[in-house]
């Protein structure tokens, strides 16, 4: 189970997830080239066709209006999640656990994938307008879903572009996140905004 520890020097929070690197080195090479990907990979968890080899449990789909029985972008959930709706997690916010002079919150929340594309080697670069919009279109809904939550007070929507930068899978995919606690940085921004308003109007 992953947990949020607050640093007491800054006051920011950290998420520790050991779980997640599951003994994978880290990789170093450089980012594939988009003409040596191919556009289908009968090994990729997220390619269509492969769904019975690689379960994925789906949260949401849209289908591809040139073949109904086909999906143009779908939502699943992350096997390997940073936060997740355990049973023991609250239903609205409560205080932190402390122990000690120490912060720290269970790792409840929400972790989420979106498959960009059916297409392997696919990129926003590459893709086409109406491409775009249904991801983003995806990205609405599932912000929205994840909002519901009164728990989650902060929703994050992020992309590792390449292996260098972490992500382990070729395949275009986003990731979602709900979480109980909002970055300094974040909250830095929105004080300077209501410090901008109130100077300004």
């Amino acid at each position: 189970m992953s947990e949020l520890r607050q640093n007491l020097a800054t006051r920011e929070w950290v998420i520790i997830s050991p779980e997640r690197l599951k003994g994978k080195p880290f990789k170093g090479q450089q980012n594939p080239l988009l003409d040596t990907v191919p556009t289908h990979d009968d090994n990729c968890p997220f390619c269509p066709r492969n769904e019975e080899r690689f379960e994925n449990l789906e949260i949401e789909r849209s289908p591809d209006p040139n073949a109904p029985d086909s999906w143009a972008v779908r939502c699943i959930e992350n096997k390997f999640k940073i936060f997740e709706e355990y049973d023991s997690c609250p239903a609205v916010p409560t205080e932190f656990d402390h122990d000690g002079v120490y912060c720290r919150f269970m790792g409840c929340g929400n972790h989420e994938l979106v498959i960009e594309s059916p297409t392997h080697n696919k990129t926003f670069a590459t893709m086409s307008g109406t491409e775009v919009e249904r991801v983003v279109a995806m990205y609405l809904r599932r912000f929205r879903a994840i909002q519901a939550n009164p728990n989650n007070l902060l929703c994050m929507i992020f992309k590792n572009h390449g292996s260098r930068s972490g992500a382990s899978q070729v395949h275009p995919h986003s990731q979602i996140l709900g979480m109980r606690v909002v970055p300094n940085s974040l909250r830095y921004m929105l004080d300077e905004a209501t410090r901008h308003f109130d100077t300004r109007g």
